[in-house]
């Protein structure tokens, strides 16, 4: 007997994981006014730089970040992909963006945090 009932798209992996990215880039590219995470006071440069930086390590597919007090790096496979230089430390700032942000908390995991590096591992 053959069944008329339509048989779901299963999704591969990669399929999957295309989508958790595309909707994390998605909720990335918002507004931090339209998170409704941060009071208008508390939207400063750095915290507008770590949502910048996240989104850069997403779409490059990276699974590695490394924040320095002078630079943010970006990693694949332990292959710098791209790197920012700043005049300020970023760890606060990126302490405070995963404090508040359980989107961002739920995609970055810190590994290490050393006196020099902190390393975050991106996970979509």
């Amino acid at each position: 007997m053959v069944s008329n009932k339509v048989q779901p798209k299963c999704l591969s992996i990669l399929e999957g994981d295309q989508m958790n990215r595309d909707k994390f880039l998605k909720y990335l590219s918002q507004s931090l006014s339209e998170m409704g995470l941060f009071l208008p006071a508390e939207t400063t440069e750095p915290i507008l730089v770590v949502y910048n930086i996240i989104k850069w390590a997403v779409q490059a597919r990276c699974d590695t970040i490394k924040v320095a007090s002078d630079q943010v790096t970006w990693l694949r496979r332990e292959q710098e992909i791209g790197q920012l230089r700043t005049p300020i430390s970023f760890k606060p700032s990126f302490q405070k963006v995963l404090e508040r942000d359980s989107r961002v908390r739920s995609h970055l995991r810190m590994l290490n945090d050393m006196e020099e590096i902190v390393e975050y591992e991106l996970n979509l």
